[in-house]
């Protein structure tokens, strides 16, 4: 029995020594059951009133060597009982430093982007169900004011500084409808008197901020009612010219012309390092910009020099992006074989380079080249086209006379010709390129029209065909014919 006893004795020994060796210093990742689980905080034990602080404050390279949007979310979430036993305060300051709040600048609809973040972080589920959670929100909202420097943490556990991507959040999370509590009273009048603060600096420091920081302020006001009077003096800069663009085969895609309502330089160099710290595996090749995205990129001109934006959805909200692939000039093929991807649940696109790698348009961020799952858009459910133009035959009438005499003017014309597209003309005798005997002079600007002078007896053909961004999208003749007087 003592040899039982000694032998047991020996094994505990053991057992806490190797204990010992595992518990980490207070400056490594975190190693308690729930830590390790989630991946995400670092260690210390965590009081009722402390804020979760999540892996990107502690170790940013273990952060950015997640890839997927998948993983990155699941890296963050924090165990029910862990949340239920901490008080709302904490809670709003783990929702400060929660690592994808930046989704809200990455999808052209931020409402999209905080339902995705609601549903895969038990944070915000928890602190939404919390009744004094409006409350606690508008309060540290009124006292927080945004830090424009491009090196401002998003991390930093500063609740009062904040870098623009968390101010950007608090912004969106306020005008979403997902806070209830908003409409009590002294909570209402408090966010009322920080709106309309916010908004008359941001209006005041136009070098600073563009539309793309005051829009936000003003949904709030409108969301919920505000009433903020300064705001019926006050007109938000144009939110953009409603223009069109034309598929290859001559669909029309409503777009916007954003050109006059560019973010200033300090916020797209907020955005760009912003993305560049939080992805260092992709790349940059292009800069942060209002003027295009993603969709208009992949889609329509592959370029820096693009100025349309193209939204999933018409003027009037109806899908139309589609019409790019159906009875157009892409069709849906295999993954190899993909020239342009779509992504169905959170309407992005992208081209694909030779390499493999994907060249994408990050909402007004920059444009990146990355791996087909490293973004912030989940690679889940995507769809692969490539190109398959054909070029058409028919479709132009020209207008003009058919029985001419030689030596004199006339005059031809293209019957309702289209702004976008480019008019070319070739003129033959007898159907033989050589000899050419006329004299032809065609409109420079889009060749709408051309002047002739007959010079032969004989059968003329004028062929005209048309181009839509360099591809023939129509074709058209007139057959003229030279005769001897009778």
């Amino acid at each position: 029995m003592k040899r039982l006893i000694t032998i047991l004795s020996a094994v505990s020994i053991a057992l806490i020594s190797c204990q010992q060796n595992l518990v980490p210093d207070q400056q490594e990742i975190a190693a308690s059951a729930d830590e390790v689980m989630t991946r995400s905080y670092s260690t210390g034990k965590v009081t009722d009133n402390d804020p979760i602080i999540f892996l990107p404050a502690t170790n940013m390279k273990a952060w950015t060597d997640i890839e997927s949007l998948e993983d990155r979310f699941d890296a963050c979430k924090v165990p029910e009982s862990r949340l239920s036993n901490m008080t709302t305060e904490a809670l709003v300051k783990s929702i400060m430093n929660y690592p994808m709040n930046f989704l809200v600048l990455a999808y052209s609809n931020p409402q999209d982007a905080l339902n995705l973040i609601i549903k895969h972080s038990p944070l915000h589920q928890e602190f939404l169900s919390r009744n004094d959670a409006a409350e606690v929100f508008v309060n540290l909202y009124a006292e927080t004011e945004v830090d424009m420097r491009v090196d401002k943490g998003c991390f930093d556990g500063d609740y009062v500084n904040l870098s623009y991507v968390n101010t950007m959040f608090m912004d969106y999370f306020l005008a979403s409808k997902h806070m209830t509590g908003l409409d009590n009273d002294s909570v209402k009048q408090k966010l009322s008197e920080a709106v309309a603060r916010k908004l008359q600096e941001r209006l005041q420091d136009c070098d600073t901020f563009s539309q793309k920081s005051i829009i936000p302020l003003f949904n709030i006001n409108d969301v919920e009612s505000l009433g903020i009077s300064s705001t019926s003096q006050i007109t938000p800069r144009s939110l953009g010219a409603q223009t069109t663009v034309v598929t290859i085969y001559e669909q029309i895609i409503d777009a916007f012309d954003y050109s006059n309502s560019e973010m200033t330089s300090i916020e797209m160099e907020n955005i760009t390092n912003f993305y560049v710290s939080q992805f260092p595996n992709a790349i940059v090749r292009g800069a942060s910009t209002r003027k295009y995205n993603s969709h208009s990129y992949a889609w329509y001109d592959s370029s820096l020099n693009n100025k349309r934006w193209i939204e999933y959805y018409d003027h009037s909200g109806n899908p139309q992006l589609q019409k790019f692939w159906t009875n157009d000039a892409f069709v849906e093929c295999t993954e190899s074989e993909a020239e342009v991807i779509f992504y169905t649940d959170f309407q992005h696109s992208a081209v694909k380079l030779p390499n493999g790698n994907y060249l994408s348009k990050w909402h007004e961020g920059p444009l990146m080249e990355h791996a087909p799952t490293y973004g912030p858009y989940s690679s889940s459910n995507r769809r692969y086209f490539k190109f398959n133009f054909t070029p058409k035959t028919g479709g132009i009438t020209i207008s003009g006379t058919t029985s001419v005499s030689l030596d004199q003017p006339y005059f031809y014309n293209i019957v309702n010709p289209r702004d976008y597209l480019t008019y070319s003309w070739e003129i033959r005798f007898m159907d033989a390129p050589e000899p050419k005997p006329f004299w032809a002079s065609v409109d420079e600007s889009r060749g709408r029209f051309c002047h002739l002078e007959f010079q032969d007896y004989g059968l003329f053909k004028i062929k005209v065909t048309a181009y839509n961004r360099g591809y023939q999208v129509r074709t058209g003749q007139l057959d003229v014919l030279a005769l001897p007087p009778m």
